[in-house]
């Protein structure tokens, strides 16, 4: 009975077992949290420190002025080994600043130098320097509010590009909302000769990235980058740091700087362990070959001391420091690779296609090809093959003249406003409100509203016309047709303003150069003018007459308000489609 009753005993009292268990377990639990909490903060494996190399002359007035900034301004910077190399002290310090002065194309090298972030500046100016090495510190993040992309690319920047960089400060700026942002843009879209810079871009060590495919393949790109011009931090423990986007500040992980560490620990860090801190020291291991820098503004130098076995090169007057200028990096995700044709940008032939189709349905539009058509049935008459060329062409040439003229007046309004999200929501109400009535008009020809040369000027279209067949002399009907054109011009935009002004502001989306901006409006045009071209050449071969009837109009109408109302719609809802 005895161990009956036993095994009673260890059975009959389960809640009291489960409360001790349940207590045991919840008190281990406790304690791993309490160590935990109590455990320094480690820095993650991944992160990478910023690398400022200084190379002073430790008895030059410009080297101990850069010397004292940079200790004031740097020294406590999380994130940012510094590297004080006095020349005349250490000939391996002499002979790495030499290196770097050839591999940089530098003819009249100066002190105090600095390389960081694949920038190899020199020179001293209390008013321009500390900007320069700021900018080599800092990550532009250009984005523009309803980017689809550029929403889907701050996490991966902010959340895990930044906190593995804390010695670089992350900067987001708005092109849609900041003009000073718009210029900075253009300004490094033209220093890198970089064709069409679109949002999300990033401006980090001397490069500018456009484009965001994937959060890996894009991390995976910036993170190259940024790898290539830092080294692996010492482990110690962390803290916060702030992150600087738009007029706001973000915490990111970052690391703090530990007790005892300063300036001359990090030298002698930095000089102890050459394969960690030192930049690339063999001509293969460089950065990329660059040009030399514009010598626009001028930075004053030290002279250096000669390198071993050289002669003292003399003291350099005033001159700007050079940095890298690389290749333009190709947009993320934009190359493919097609059979016959290897590696092929197709965003490059994006907007040039996208050209040429919206001008073809633009020259396509009932009003100008009217007049032309009826220009054309009279000229036919002369049966003078050079007469109707000539006079036909004029009038041609002239009309695409004038709408290019235009163009580019909406193109000037365009890059005021465009970039703005309210205007770019006026210009979509009201290419859904043109292209609808267009497509009305396909069903319920010139009933109601309608978009088309008022009845009341065609009798003044039809005298100018006849004066031209009857003219006396060539140039007097060539005058006629110039005036033609440019009266028709002014009488048809009811019928194509839709498509200029939502084309001029898609093409300031892309923010381009002028000079590129208006070689798209002549391609634009070159393709406004292709139908009439054609017509004036089918009538110059048969000599025959052609007439617009009422249903070939109806179905240009459909065919040019379906466009405008897609376009219209795309600049309401998703406008970042219109990013080619």
């Amino acid at each position: 009975m005895r161990p009956h009753a036993g095994r009673k005993g260890r059975t009959g009292h389960p809640e009291r077992r489960n409360r001790q268990m349940g207590f045991a377990r919840w008190s281990g639990e406790l304690l791993m949290l309490g160590l935990l909490l109590a455990a320094p903060r480690s820095l993650p494996a991944e992160t990478r420190c910023a690398v400022l190399e200084v190379f002073l002359r430790g008895d030059a007035e410009r080297s101990q002025a850069a010397r004292a900034f940079i200790e004031k301004t740097y020294s406590g910077r999380k994130g940012l080994v510094l590297a004080m190399r006095d020349v005349t002290a250490k000939e391996s310090d002499l002979d790495r600043y030499w290196k770097l002065a050839e591999h940089f194309q530098v003819d009249k090298p100066g002190l105090p130098a600095f390389y960081v972030s694949s920038r190899f500046e020199f020179g001293w100016d209390a008013a321009k320097s500390p900007a320069r090495l700021e900018e080599a510190l800092t990550v532009e993040v250009f984005v523009r509010q309803g980017c689809s992309r550029c929403a889907a690319a701050r996490p991966v920047i902010f959340q895990q590009l930044a906190p593995r960089y804390p010695g670089y400060r992350f900067v987001e700026r708005d092109v849609g909302q900041s003009a000073e942002a718009r210029q900075r843009l253009q300004e490094l879209s033209n220093r890198y000769r970089v064709q069409a810079a679109s949002v999300p871009a990033l401006h980090l060590c001397g490069k500018l990235l456009v484009g965001f495919y994937d959060a890996a393949t894009s991390f995976r790109q910036w993170d190259d980058v940024l790898k290539g011009a830092t080294i692996a931090c010492p482990a110690e423990k962390t803290t916060s740091r702030e992150t600087f986007r738009g007029d706001k500040f973000f915490h990111v992980a970052d690391r703090a700087v530990p007790s005892g560490w300063s300036l001359w620990t990090a030298t002698a860090w930095a000089e102890e362990r050459p394969e960690r801190t030192s930049p690339p020291a063999s001509a293969a291991e460089l950065p990329p070959e660059v040009p030399p820098a514009d010598v626009a503004s001028a930075i004053p130098v030290d002279a250096p001391p000669p390198r071993p076995s050289r002669s003292l090169p003399p003291e350099v007057p005033a001159e700007t420091a050079p940095s890298p200028e690389p290749e333009p990096a190709a947009t993320v995700g934009d190359v493919v690779h097609l059979p016959f044709f290897g590696a092929v940008n197709w965003r490059a032939w994006g907007l040039p296609l996208f050209t040429l189709a919206v001008g073809l349905v633009d020259g396509f539009n009932p009003c100008a090809m009217w007049v032309l058509l009826f220009l054309l049935s009279l000229l036919v008459n002369l049966q003078d093959r050079w007469k109707i060329l000539t006079v036909a062409g004029t009038f041609v040439a002239i009309s695409g003249a004038a709408y290019y003229a235009f163009m580019a007046a909406w193109l000037q309004v365009a890059q005021w406003f465009a970039l703005l999200r309210p205007v770019q929501m006026l210009l979509g109400m009201m290419g859904v409100c043109i292209g609808s009535i267009h497509v009305k008009d396909f069903f319920a020809f010139k009933r109601g509203l309608t978009l088309s040369i008022p009845e009341s000027a065609k009798p003044t279209i039809y005298e100018r016309t006849r004066r031209i067949l009857h003219a006396e002399t060539v140039l007097s009907a060539l005058a006629g047709a110039a005036i033609l054109a440019v009266l028709v011009n002014f009488l048809e935009l009811l019928c194509t303003a839709g498509l200029p002004a939502m084309y001029t502001s898609i093409l300031t989306l892309q923010q381009m150069p002028v000079w590129q901006n208006h070689l798209y409006l002549l391609l634009y045009i070159a393709a406004y003018m292709f139908d009439d071209s054609l017509m004036v050449a089918a009538v110059v071969i048969t000599l025959g007459k052609y007439k617009l009837q009422e249903r070939g109009g109806r179905i240009l109408k459909l065919i040019s308000g379906l466009v405008i109302l897609a376009l219209g719609l795309v600049l309401l809802l998703k406008p970042e489609w219109l990013q080619l």
